[in-house]
């Protein structure tokens, strides 16, 4: 696949060094910080950093004004650089006192003043401030404890399941001995049933078996432990078998519940501790974050230059307990690697979302089909030169990405004018012959019908690597074939082989028609014996196939009827700016004329380009894309202190 590979990194430390570790990571800009998970405790706050910040804070409030901004020491911590920015300012604003407008403005100057003495200007002030408050959110919202608080929860947890399960034991013992207590036994005025009764019996007692339990019918029974059994329960055994009965599903859905509960809570903290000991004695905080693995060398070094400020090198491992761990991991955020202009096209592709945890990029798929679409509509050699240029400018004044994705839609342009045989309107030698409007729509016809197909071939692969091979092989081959032989009798209904007969390779096409019924009796088989076959083996996937059996159903119908024919717009939007061009070479008769037809073909660039790009986006969100593609990933954006 074509991604940057992503690491998952987890930092323990005490809270005010990761605080450090956080603003030297912010500074770096190199990682993209995780939200505190849900099983941890938040830290505790930095009740010093807190009060400086508040400082800072009063320190503008009262001046009315902001700074603009300088650059810091990176070799200074930022709880030092607060506490110094802390103590001049209150230093100096003693000197501040209220008055009349113009003492106040000197007492003013006087503290700016007093305070760039004091070796801080206004402009460092106001990015100590910004460094401070963007570190102290990210602190706050993604650090996590792995002392006391954070063991709390799993030490309550741990005595609720226990307490579940021994419950749930009491009613098991209790109900195995409902269902099989013998006929005749009676509990003479003052005596209890014990079952399985965990200290030594003494006082008078009657001991049975039944089946694998010890019984007892004795006196102070709720004194020797086991399973008191209430003495209702014995007037009627059947009744009480059914109450029992109740109380047992009961428990045991509620221990279920509270297993993966607690099983979730656990998986999550091994996957997020930096120690994963269930520690809870000692009093770290740890921070998890996302960095590309190119450049875990950046971000050991500045760990590492942050905590040498603080300990020994040597001894900080054992004594503070420091950890530092990094797994890849699926959820990471996507980074996805291409070469530089197929790299631009991640911005149409991140509109619908980043690719998912195996999943297949789009953007190579994209990179054709969006260039192409506009192509085909848009085709004029002149049309296509001018937004050459366009995409020139675009390029010099830095949008980069967006230069190159039009530079492609302009080569598109310019290949599909030569193939028209056009220049601004004007038809030249041969281009007339190319190709007729019945021609294009046919064409485009069967382009649809090609892109389709890819579609949803790409969506049995996505469904192969992530591992949902009875899906994908039993019910969407299966639909492979039934949208082929579908596609291939409207194809054959519109007689697009005899009308594109000239045309390369359409020798390709001209059997499907005849061969639409095989393929649909094969697809209705494939698919009634992917069924049949989930039932025998009894393959989980079964219930999924089945529910998804008619919307993918339908989703093939719209596919063949709907999706297919919307692709005959490539054509018809062609028509139009060929129509219009044409129609505005006319003004050339008129006084001034080629200022009007100057003006008129700025128009239809800009009217007809607009038009081109927004039919080129929904042939390729919703008559492509959708049909394979989730885009529910997330894109690798690493968190940065604000410049």
């Amino acid at each position: 696949m074509p991604f940057e590979k992503v690491l998952l990194v987890k930092i323990g430390l005490p809270p005010p060094v990761l605080f450090e570790v956080i603003y030297r990571l912010g500074r770096l800009g190199k990682v993209v910080f995780i939200d505190r998970p849900e099983p941890f405790a938040p830290v505790p706050p930095l009740s010093d950093v807190e009060r400086s910040l508040e400082v800072l804070n009063g320190f503008f409030t009262l001046l009315g004004i902001e700074g603009g901004g300088a650059g810091l020491s990176e070799n200074r911590l930022l709880t030092e650089m607060l506490d110094s920015a802390a103590a001049a300012i209150r230093q100096c604003v003693k000197k501040l006192e209220r008055g009349d407008v113009v003492a106040e403005t000197l007492s003013k100057k006087e503290v700016v003043d007093c305070v760039q003495v004091l070796g801080w200007s206004l402009d460092a002030l106001f990015t100590l401030r910004r460094y401070a408050t963007w570190t102290l959110e990210i602190y706050e919202k993604s650090a996590y404890s792995e002392g006391p608080e954070t063991g709390r929860q799993f030490i309550s947890l741990e005595k609720e399941l226990l307490a579940r399960e021994a419950e749930l034991r009491k009613l098991q013992a209790l109900y195995k001995f409902l269902r099989a207590v013998p006929r005749g036994v009676s509990v003479p005025r003052g005596y209890q049933i014990v079952i399985n009764p965990t200290k030594l019996v003494t006082t008078p007692h009657e001991k049975i078996q039944v089946e694998d339990l010890e019984v007892y019918i004795t006196a102070g029974g709720d004194s020797y432990g086991g399973v008191v059994v209430p003495p209702d329960y014995m007037k009627d055994p059947k009744l009480a078998v059914q109450l029992v009965s109740q109380a047992l599903r009961s428990t045991e859905e509620s221990l279920r519940k509270l297993r993966k509960t607690y099983k979730d809570m656990r998986d999550l903290y091994l996957k997020f501790s930096a120690f994963g000991d269930f520690n809870w004695e000692r009093e770290v905080a740890t921070v998890a974050f996302y960095v590309l693995e190119k450049d875990m060398k950046l971000v050991d070094e500045v760990v590492a230059s942050v905590v040498a400020k603080f300990y020994v090198a040597t001894a900080f491992s054992y004594r503070l307990e420091v950890s530092t761990k990094f797994i890849y991991t699926e959820e990471a955020p996507r980074a996805e690697r291409w070469p530089r202009p197929l790299q631009a096209f991640t911005t149409l592709v991140y509109w619908m979302g980043a690719p998912g945890p195996k999943e297949l990029s789009p953007v190579p798929l994209v990179a054709v089909l969006f260039p192409l679409y506009f192509g085909w509509m848009f085709g004029d050699v002149g049309h296509g030169l001018l937004l050459a240029l366009f995409a020139v400018l675009l390029y010099k004044l830095g949008k980069r990405d967006w230069a190159w994705i039009w530079g492609f839609a302009a080569v598109s342009a310019v290949f599909f004018g030569l193939y028209y045989g056009e220049v601004f309107g004007m038809s030249f030698r041969g281009g007339e012959e190319a190709v007729t409007p019945l021609e294009g729509i046919a064409s485009a016809v069967l382009f649809g019908f090609t892109v389709l197909l890819i579609a949803f071939i790409l969506k049995v692969v996505n469904l192969v690597i992530r591992g949902d091979h009875y899906v994908a092989v039993g019910l969407h081959v299966p639909l492979i074939l039934l949208f082929t032989a579908t596609g291939a009798l409207l194809l054959g209904v519109v007689r697009v082989p005899e009308i594109l007969y000239s045309k390369p390779g359409i020798w390709l096409v001209s059997p499907l028609p005849s061969l639409s019924p095989a393929l649909a009796l094969l697809g209705l088989a494939w698919l009634a014996a992917s069924i049949l076959y989930g039932k025998m083996r009894r393959v989980g996937e079964v219930g999924v196939l089945l529910s998804e059996l008619l919307v993918a159903l339908i989703e093939v119908l719209i596919a063949s009827f709907a999706n297919l024919f919307s692709f005959v717009r490539l054509e018809l939007l062609h028509v139009v700016h060929a129509t219009l061009t044409h129609l505005s070479l006319k003004a050339l008769q008129l006084p001034g004329g080629i200022m009007v037809v100057i003006l008129l073909q700025l128009l239809i660039i800009l009217g007809e380009g607009f038009f081109a790009s927004v039919q080129s986006l929904r042939l390729l969100y919703y008559e492509t894309l959708t049909k394979f593609y989730e885009g529910s990933g997330r894109v690798f954006k690493p968190h940065k202190i604000p410049s």
